[in-house]
């Protein structure tokens, strides 16, 4: 049985360059045509605030980061359904927030959806109410960090859901 020659980029090679290798002997190089690489990822969904000015009280009050989630889903998706985690971490050696609140900020007028704690670091964002598509709601959920009952600092994510006028 006769197996299809395969063709292998070289890692030290320039991109046009490959190995041809047939039965896993290496047979000869040779300067191929090869499609273009592909396209590089898209800008990060997540956007960070810059430091703010010691005497700027709406600058801490406005959220230090804001991520941004995109989700599709069935219509008539069975419920209760966790759709979106949220949660906080600490860098090595420094001490994470005392205490998380968690919350809805937008988009939810209709009662659709709740935020609740799943544990001590996580919050989640539950679909309680069937969504019939086509549909796209955006809903706006938070996490406020607090240290000694001080606020801290928020965190909200845009969670895009698309609902699909199909239940598959």
């Amino acid at each position: 049985m006769t197996r299809p020659f395969s063709v292998h980029r070289l890692p030290t090679s320039p991109p046009s360059l490959t190995a041809n290798n047939n039965k896993g002997i290496f047979l000869s190089c040779a300067f191929l045509l090869l499609p273009p690489l592909p396209p590089p990822p898209p800008p990060p969904s997540q956007c960070e605030r810059n430091p703010c000015p010691m005497d700027s009280r709406p600058c801490h009050l406005a959220p230090k980061t804001v991520s941004f989630h995109y989700l599709s889903l069935p219509s008539n998706l069975k419920t209760p359904a966790t759709l979106f985690r949220m949660a906080t971490a600490s860098a090595p050696g420094r001490a994470g927030p005392d205490s998380l609140r968690f919350g809805i900020v937008s988009g939810n007028a209709r009662g659709t959806f709740v935020m609740q704690r799943s544990d001590r670091q996580t919050g989640e964002l539950l679909l309680v109410q069937t969504l019939r598509g086509p549909l796209d709601v955006t809903v706006d959920v938070d996490m406020s960090e607090y240290s000694e009952r001080t606020f801290q600092a928020k965190h909200v994510a845009k969670v895009h859901v698309l609902v699909s006028p199909h239940n598959f």
